[in-house]
This record gives C-alpha cells, sequence and structure tokens, in this order.
C-alpha cells in the first residue's frame, strides 16, 4: 500500500495552493505518496472508503467549528487515518485542544504551511503506519533510489 493524502478544501483557490505544497512536499520524499482532493462531503464520504493508509489534511473552513463535531463521523468511515487540520491564522488554543479530544493528529494555521512542514508531517505518519502494520517498512519494498556517482 502507498500513503494517501486526501486534500478536503472546499476553497479552489486554497485546494490549488495545498495541491502545489503537497507536490513539492512529494517530490523531496523517497517513497511514493499519492495526492487526491474532495471538493464537496460527498466526495469526501467517497473518497475516505478507498484505502485505511489516509492522511486526510482538512480545511477548518470546511465547516468551521462544525469540523470538530464531523471527525468521529470521518473516523466511522475509516478509523486508520490520520487528520491534520488547517485552522485559520491566530486561532484559539481551544481549537487545537478540541480537534485533538475528536481524534486530529495535529492542526496548524494556514499561514505556516510549507512542503518543509508537510514533509515532517507526511514522515511521521508513514512511520507510525509502518510501526502498525498498515505500510510495509521502505527497506521491505525496495526504494527504487538510484544514488548519483
Amino acid at each position: 500500500m502507498t500513503l494517501r493524502v486526501l486534500l478536503a478544501i472546499a476553497s479552489p483557490v486554497f485546494r490549488q495552493t495545498m495541491r502545489r505544497i503537497t507536490d513539492l512536499a512529494v517530490d523531496l520524499l523517497p517513497w511514493p505518496v499519492e495526492i487526491d482532493e474532495a471538493a464537496d462531503s460527498r466526495q469526501l464520504e467517497e473518497k475516505l472508503s478507498v484505502s485505511p493508509t489516509t492522511l486526510l489534511l482538512l480545511d477548518w473552513e470546511w465547516g468551521r467549528e462544525e469540523v470538530i463535531a464531523l471527525l468521529p463521523h470521518l473516523f466511522e468511515r475509516n478509523p486508520f487515518m490520520r487528520v491534520v487540520v488547517l485552522l485559520p491564522p491566530a486561532a484559539p488554543k481551544a481549537y487545537r485542544t478540541a480537534l485533538w479530544r475528536a481524534g486530529a493528529c495535529a492542526s496548524t494555521p494556514r499561514d505556516r504551511l510549507d512542503e518543509e512542514w508537510l514533509v515532517t508531517i507526511l514522515c511521521l505518519v508513514r512511520r507510525a503506519m509502518e510501526r502498525e502494520g498498515l505500510l510495509s517498512p521502505l527497506s521491505e519494498q525496495g526504494s527504487g533510489i538510484r544514488l548519483p556517482g
């Protein structure tokens, strides 16, 4: 199985921005990542059932405070996924606390996103999924990487 990133972002402009950041991050990784997008609730529901090895990047603007109540429902669809909520700048700590309690792995303000941050998140999620047996360790898959020289 391949780690899958699902971008659940309603705004076409922000979805395009996150797609660009995600593409840049994937270019820095030594293993494959599949990227998918959900622009509405119907697509999100459909795409969550596809793979247990999903990292969901869920934009706060998807439902604002309702995102907190949405998370348990999403985990019913895919109990093995990881969720990172993309918060508005200067979001109160109470939002982060509520999201953590609802099952999100992390939350971060939208204005602090870049490909290096995403690479770190992807690596942490992959290692956790390898330890849980959801993904085979990279050493077992063969990296297919050719070093220069």
